[in-house]
């Protein structure tokens, strides 16, 4: 029901994420303002992005607490990696079989949300007016 709005909404946000971080690259000279600027932008985005997969979620028929299922893997990711900006910016970087994993997970779950359909009809969440 709502599988394409929530596909072309996420698309145009990972987008605009990835303009704002050119035009910051071109914008700040001190690497601080560069790295608060990015900040930023990416607690802006993401929580567009929790906003729009509870809404899908709910479209769908279930909690928004499931949101977190996009999260959490990022969460063990970073946890994991403590120095990940630090090891991406040095060339550094070396992920394992496990990043992979919490990456397959994620993507996983986002290609659930894009091709699973909503509910028909209404649900805990939406209510229809019929009129």
């Amino acid at each position: 029901k709502k599988r394409l709005p929530y596909f072309s909404r996420l698309i145009f946000l990972q987008s605009l994420l990835a303009l704002s971080a050119v035009w910051a690259s071109y914008t700040f000279d001190e690497p601080t303002s560069f790295i608060y600027a990015i900040m930023g932008i990416v607690i802006v985005q993401q929580a567009s992005v929790i906003c729009l997969t509870v809404q899908r979620l709910h479209d769908m028929g279930h909690s928004g607490w499931f949101c977190w299922g996009l999260w959490l893997p990022g969460l063990v990711f970073l946890g994991k990696n403590p120095l990940f900006f630090k090891q991406l910016r040095d060339g550094t970087l070396n992920p394992d079989a496990t990043d992979f994993i919490l990456m397959a997970c994620v993507a996983l779950f986002v290609g659930g949300l894009i091709f699973s359909p909503g509910q028909k009809g209404d649900n805990k969440y939406e209510y229809y007016i019929k009129v």
